[in-house]
């Protein structure tokens, strides 16, 4: 009897322990696979802010195949902060636990106001492309431009105008050239 007593004892003990075993290794399982949805989605943002920095950039300077990627980027990277801030229980994330929530919200008080930024260029694309293309006029006329103001100051020079006339027209040419400088500049 001691012997049968101590055998089902011991075989609870072994069932127990693994029954024990098996729930920990689920609950790890469901933990590392849980954190691994958290890191998918803050590489992604990570990913995103560079696209946005990028692109961004891009669409400053008119450049119009810049806009629609810029809205993509911006669109994910603000799905992506409210399903870590929200979870989404369709892709089995939980909402990022309260001892996180500090460092999620200082990324929501970045995003904030890089995201009115973002739309800012966003509403302004058709401004943005159209500067580029006058900024490319200016610089396509500058050239011709000072060599006519040359070509006047030589041409003034040869009939014999009077050195007041001479400085004018001397001053027209330096004035061409700054403002393409200055055009330059402000696209930048």
């Amino acid at each position: 009897g001691a012997l049968f007593h101590n055998l089902t004892f011991l075989i609870v003990g072994v069932v127990l322990t693994t029954v024990g075993l098996v729930w920990v290794l689920a609950v790890d399982t469901q933990t590392s696979a849980r954190q691994a949805r958290y890191v998918e989605r803050a590489s992604q943002m990570l990913m995103l802010s560079q696209r946005i920095a990028k692109e961004a950039n891009e669409a400053t300077e008119g450049e119009a195949p810049a806009f629609k990627p810029l809205k993509e980027a911006r669109d994910t990277f603000a799905v992506a902060l409210k399903v870590l801030d929200e979870g989404d229980p369709g892709a089995g994330i939980e909402p990022t636990p309260a001892a996180l929530q500090p460092t999620l919200k200082s990324v929501q008080e970045l995003w904030t106001p890089t995201q009115e930024n973002v739309d800012l260029i966003l509403a302004n694309e058709s401004a943005l492309v159209a500067m580029r293309d006058h900024v490319a006029a200016v610089n396509e006329v500058s050239p011709l431009l000072l060599a006519r103001a040359d070509e006047a100051v030589e041409a003034l020079a040869a009939a014999g105008a009077k050195s007041q006339v001479l400085n004018l027209a001397g001053r027209q040419r330096t004035l061409s050239q700054r403002i393409t400088k200055d055009v330059n500049v402000f696209a930048m």
